[in-house]
């Protein structure tokens, strides 16, 4: 955007930010391999031949690089270690990240991403290849995106040990900051989180956003979008580990109690939700879960809508572990893409969030898909391989060509049924990405079909997820713009035109997938 509404003096202002921070990335990859250079030479100095003694010693070493630069040991450790595991796995793209063309956000995503794959020299080898070029085009956010998608694809099977071995790590921590108000962090399933979050998000924009104290004649407060998610939840959490109702009888109450009756967040008890599949036939399939499809492949994506007493969790199939269906403001589906030879079972490639940030291993996939309890939407789906990775798994990161809304989904997910189902499909008659609309809003399905597509908000660096996004014109409807999935796109709210100005509508009310 700089060089083309900027002056060129004002857009060399940008060249010398850049430049900057250029230089930035330089200087702190040398501070690094500086403090390493010094750890080797002190690890020389050891001769402690039992392992405790040496470990001691070596968090001695540490110590000494804090205290030097006068920063906390924690943050001289992790930055050491990250750099250093970067090194020893990756090394080309460490020496990308030496000549500061990878940031240490990025270093960090990466280590993280392969810490159930490190053990394996090829998949090491290859993921090494392919980060040269993703590790210097793409900023963090997008970057661990891609290593979502892409580090599953590796190896499936350790990628399906390792969502096992997740569940294990599961947590929930609180700790006061001394001012009335307490943090807490944990680690939950991932589809369970991405449930609640799309709850919050809807019911949050669905409640006023001034809320009167609990006295009548009390001043009114205005809520911000994301306090008023924390109300919600901290009102649904409270009240429903007690035994009572999500919300409190009373209309008005403190800001922590001003959810809606008709948007009541459930408390994890029995329940289910359910996902989609899309797949490497030349049909696809959609679900209300996710599908993702491959260049002339065609597969499902499902969205699903659990309903009480549905058995299916994403993060774990006990029915201890999931969530009951929402009724009202708070209903949500989640979206996902599901290869249609995992689907049938003759592929174990992973699932794929509709917004692109999460993996489903597929045998959870597969148990979502076939939960006829839960309210499933299916979109056939078709779409082209990534180009630039070779061999690529069917989920991949390729285009999305077609999307198809059928009236009824497959009888079952076993192969036959699926193909039949995909034989009664006609992308290229049918594809909502190409339907014309009168209407200035897009009609529910061709507002999924473009966020199936769109995965994220377009703005490019942003990483939004399309749910929380909204459905804009590209050329806007007031000017001649088509309500059509080709001038339709998605963009979240900090990306987006304001009302009125060149190249926007006015835009679409954001709705989630309900």
């Amino acid at each position: 955007m700089g060089k083309k509404l900027s002056t060129p003096e004002a857009h060399s202002e940008l060249e010398a930010a850049l430049e900057h921070h250029k230089r930035e990335l330089r200087e702190q990859a040398g501070k690094v391999s500086r403090l390493l250079a010094y750890k080797e030479l002190r690890v020389e100095e050891i001769e402690e031949s039992r392992s405790f003694r040496k470990n001691a010693r070596i968090k001695e070493i540490y110590q000494e690089c804090a205290e030097f630069l006068g920063v906390p040991v924690p943050e001289v450790r992790r930055l050491m270690d990250s750099v250093e595991k970067l090194s020893e796995k990756l090394p080309e793209t460490y020496e990308l990240y030496q000549r500061g063309e990878t940031g240490l956000g990025s270093v960090q995503k990466i280590n993280r991403a392969i810490e159930g794959i490190q053990h394996r020299p090829e998949l090491m080898e290859k993921l090494d290849s392919e980060l040269i070029t993703k590790a210097r085009d793409l900023n963090s956010a997008e970057l661990g995106n891609w290593l979502n998608q892409r580090v599953p694809e590796l190896d499936t099977k350790a990628y399906e040990e390792r969502y096992e071995r997740s569940k294990d790590k599961h947590y929930v921590a609180f700790e006061p900051q001394g001012d009335g108000s307490t943090k807490f962090h944990g680690l939950i399933s991932t589809v369970a989180a991405a449930r609640i979050e799309q709850m919050l998000y809807a019911m949050a924009r669905n409640m006023p956003r001034k809320a009167r104290g609990t006295k009548a004649e009390g001043p009114v407060e205005e809520r911000t979008h994301t306090q008023r998610m924390a109300d919600i939840f901290t009102n649904a959490l409270t009240r429903g580990l007690q035994g009572g109702p999500a919300v409190p009888p009373a209309e008005t109450a403190s800001p922590e109690d001003t959810a809606s009756r008709d948007g009541q967040l459930p408390i994890p008890v029995t329940g289910s939700e359910g996902t989609t599949a899309t797949g490497e036939t030349s049909a696809g399939l959609s679900s209300s879960s996710n599908s993702v499809g491959h260049p002339a492949d065609s597969g499902t994506s499902l969205t699903t809508e659990p309903t009480p007493g549905a058995a299916v969790d994403s993060g774990n199939p006990l029915a201890s572990e999931m969530t009951p269906g929402s009724t009202g403001a708070g209903a949500v589906k989640i979206g996902i893409l599901i290869p249609v030879k995992t689907l049938t079972g003759e592929s174990d490639d992973p699932a794929i969030s509709w917004d692109r940030t999460w993996m489903l291993p597929a045998s959870e996939a597969r148990a979502i898909a076939a939960d006829t309890s839960a309210k499933h939407d299916w979109y056939a789906v078709g779409v082209t391989h990534d180009v630039a990775i070779e061999d690529a798994a069917s989920t991949g990161v390729g285009e999305v060509l077609t999307v198809t809304k059928s009236r009824t989904g497959p009888a079952s997910t076993t192969a036959e049924d699926i193909d039949r189902w995909i034989a009664k499909t006609d992308p290229e008659a049918n594809n909502l990405l190409t339907k014309t609309y009168e209407s200035r809003t897009a009609r529910t399905h061709q507002r999924n079909a473009v966020l199936i597509r769109d995965g994220q908000c377009q703005t490019p660096g942003c990483t939004q997820p399309g749910w929380s996004a909204e459905i804009d014109h590209k050329q806007s409807y007031e000017t001649g713009g088509a309500t059509t999935g080709e001038n339709l796109q998605t963009l979240c709210k900090a990306c987006r035109a304001p009302r009125g100005a060149v190249g926007s509508s006015g835009g679409e009310r954001p709705l989630p997938l309900c």
